[in-house]
């Protein structure tokens, strides 16, 4: 990842934590009162070169289902707000591919030489497919 680049993502995560910082602990204590712990799903992802990260997300799910909490969380994307975290922590940029996990690198296919542009990406708290949603949902 280029200097500058970093710079922009370490920039915009420190902002980012700060601005959402007061509704992240809301949606942390919405979590605990309605669910209890923990209030943090895990997952591990492979990033840049099939490199395994774990990404950090509000949990939104329970026993297989989602929680009455999780359904506003997933509604508003306020689930992925400890994303932030991950792009401090270099594992992701604010724009690139959305990180996948082995099974789904394996299920799309993504394994092999014809996949390897895909890897040599940082993957992205959102995306382009994400971004040109939005921009359709505009028109």
């Amino acid at each position: 990842m280029s200097g500058a680049k970093r710079v922009f993502d370490v920039c915009g995560a420190v902002g980012g934590l700060l601005f959402f910082g007061p509704v992240m602990m809301c949606v942390a204590a919405a979590i605990l009162l309605d669910d209890g712990r923990p209030v943090f799903f895990k997952q591990s992802r492979l990033g840049r070169g099939r490199r395994l990260f774990e990404i950090v997300k509000f949990r939104s799910m329970r026993d297989g289902r989602v929680t009455r909490t999780g359904r506003v969380l997933r509604a508003t994307g306020l689930d992925e707000l400890p994303q932030f975290l991950n792009i401090l922590r270099g594992d992701l940029s604010a724009v690139g591919p959305r990180p996948v996990t082995e099974a789904d690198a394996a299920r799309f296919g993504w394994t092999g030489p014809s996949a390897a542009a895909r890897w040599r990406l940082e993957p992205g708290l959102t995306g382009l497919g994400q971004l040109a949603e939005a921009g359709e949902a505009r028109l």
